[in-house]
């Protein structure tokens, strides 16, 4: 008899399992002539589902009106607003957000805007919302106040893989001085996945200190927590804090102190880089900044000797080797301009762009003809390349050879131009 029981309880189980499952994704080629576009894949979390009809619906009301909230269903369910953009479609605005990392499944129910046969009443499809992620950065110490040497003061950046509000992020960040709390300023920003703060009045006492900066991510719904340690030089102790390599825009070595240094000192002769590589110098409060002539690549050592003076006349007692690493930029391209969208209007269609590392480019020219333009927008915007096969044609191709001259030093990023009169003609209209 237990045996029996227990088949029917697992039976049960079964059953309820199979009734409170997801509706199944309808096929999109079946409700072809009802249906053009709808939201699909991973989207932002504050993003609008769009739903996009294949002709104007019988029901259609001015842009902004309501929505009958019946044509609608979610599941998870989520609050918010269904109304009409144009003729042909429907937008709901989440009231406050998706939930991040979540499948959501539509029901749409097409006999609100359409007279459709039975069978088609309802259409059902899928997206999914992105994890949010976050990633801090930090600067180095700085001080608070200009050639001033007892507070220091530091800036930071969460970088977040989806907008969240700012409010939710101030209880997940906490800044301790050894054991005391700092407070920690935050940057208002419009709603986007960049959040700026900053500490500032760090003091600096007669004892080296901790600073640690704690995230802690459960009041935001983000499941991450990490920690960044920073030391706090004891006043007196005039020491090199940081050294970094940086490649862009322009290659160069900063060298951070703990204090603000004499600005009269000839420093360059207290540096050296393996290999007699030559450069120039500039001072920047408790920076040095170190260009080298040459691009530098490869392993190279920093000798920086004892004689480096503070603001107050002490010199540093100890000469540093520092190992450096000067990696080769990869070959890249990038756009001058952010837009990247250009206009038939435009005059001379002569485009800038920047590139590094390379001898050539391969310039294509894909064209997006009128019939396939509605299909081209259902899964871009107008910078867009997703699915360009799908929709277009390659019309045209040329390389450009970017180092003709041989007064270009490829190796650094240098800005060309495009002129695309010699690849295309603007279709009138």
């Amino acid at each position: 008899m237990r045996i029996h029981y227990a088949f029917l309880a697992f039976a049960m189980i079964n059953f309820l399992a199979a009734c409170t499952s997801s509706p199944k994704v309808s096929n999109h080629q079946e409700f072809r002539e009802s249906i053009s576009a709808h939201t699909t894949g991973i989207i932002s979390r504050i993003e609008p589902v769009v739903f996009r009809l294949a002709k104007p619906s019988d029901e259609a009301l001015p842009s902004g009106t309501m929505a009958k909230n019946t044509v609608f269903t979610f599941e998870p369910n989520i609050e918010g607003n269904i109304v009409w953009k144009d003729a042909q479609t429907i937008l709901f605005h989440p009231e406050e957000g998706f939930q991040s990392g979540t499948e959501y499944t539509v029901t749409v129910n097409l006999s609100e805007v359409f007279n459709v046969h039975s069978e088609q009443e309802t259409f059902v499809f899928q997206f999914m919302t992105s994890d949010l992620r976050a990633q801090m950065t930090l600067s180095s110490l700085n001080y608070y106040r200009p050639l001033e040497m007892d507070l220091f003061q530091l800036t930071g950046e969460l970088h977040l893989t989806d907008v969240t509000d700012q409010s939710k992020l101030k209880e997940c960040l906490e800044a301790n001085l050894d054991s005391k709390q700092l407070n920690v300023k935050w940057y208002e920003t419009p709603k986007n996945n960049k959040h700026r703060f900053k500490i500032d009045s760090i003091p600096r006492n007669h004892l080296e200190q901790s600073l640690s900066i704690n995230f802690s991510g459960k009041d935001a719904n983000i499941d991450q927590t990490f920690e960044e340690v920073l030391k706090v030089p004891a006043l007196g102790d005039f020491q090199i804090v940081s050294t970094e390599v940086v490649q862009e825009p322009e290659q160069e070595i900063i060298i951070k102190f703990s204090d603000p240094l004499n600005p009269d000192q000839k420093i360059s002769d207290l540096l050296q880089i393996t290999d007699g590589a030559s450069f120039k110098t500039i001072i920047s409060t408790n920076e040095v900044h170190v260009f080298p002539e040459n691009k530098l690549s490869g392993s190279k050592d920093l000798i920086i000797s004892s004689g480096i003076q503070n603001l107050m006349g002490f010199a540093s007692e100890t000469t540093l080797t520092i190992p450096l690493i000067f990696e080769r930029i990869k070959p890249s391209i990038k756009w001058n301009d952010v837009n990247k969208t250009i206009l038939p209007s435009t005059e001379g269609l002569v485009i800038p762009f920047k590139a590094v590392a390379l001898n050539a480019v391969d310039v294509k020219v894909i064209k997006i003809f009128d019939d396939n333009v509605h299909q081209f927008l259902q899964v871009n915007d107008l910078e867009g390349n997703q699915e360009l096969r799908r929709v277009g044609r390659v019309i045209r191709k040329k390389t450009i050879e970017l180092g003709q001259t041989g007064q270009i030093d490829l190796r650094r990023w240098n800005t060309f131009f495009l002129d695309l009169t010699e690849l295309i003609e603007p279709d009138q209209g």
